[in-house]
């Protein structure tokens, strides 16, 4: 059954169906013992299929968009809670506004972490670079 399927193409839009299947089944977290059992294929040709550069290029691509699209839908829920909160700090109930202020700090509190860490990350990449460069 892996005559056809095993061939190297450079580009996935050369891939069979067959292929796209797989990638898609990767991209979506299903094992490969999982594929291999479904669609009849050695585990053994999809690790070779997982790991060709033109597939992980194509995987890197799915996981961006998908990752992408989480990261809007979490920033709209993030807005409109941090809204909720505004809103509720202009309660007549005094429990409800330090409940609000508080959870309004925390929040900031953890973009600023958020911030500073991504900071931290670019900042070690950049120091890696250099060294990388003056060895």
């Amino acid at each position: 059954m892996s005559q056809n399927v095993t061939k190297h193409h450079d580009s996935a839009a050369d891939w069979s169906p067959l292929e796209c299947e797989w990638l898609l089944a990767i991209s979506a977290g299903e094992s490969l013992t999982s594929i291999a059992e479904r669609t009849g294929v050695a585990r053994e040709t999809l690790s070779r299929f997982r790991n060709r550069p033109a597939t992980k290029a194509q995987l890197n691509r799915i996981l961006g968009e998908r990752w992408e699209e989480s990261t809007q839908l979490a920033m709209k829920g993030h807005r409109k809670a941090i809204e909720t909160v505004i809103v509720l700090m202009d309660s007549d109930d005094e429990k409800i506004q330090l409940g609000a202020a508080s959870t309004l700090h925390r929040i900031v509190a953890e973009m600023i972490e958020l911030n500073l860490h991504g900071r931290m990350q670019e900042l070690e990449l950049t120091m890696a670079q250099l060294k990388q460069e003056n060895d």
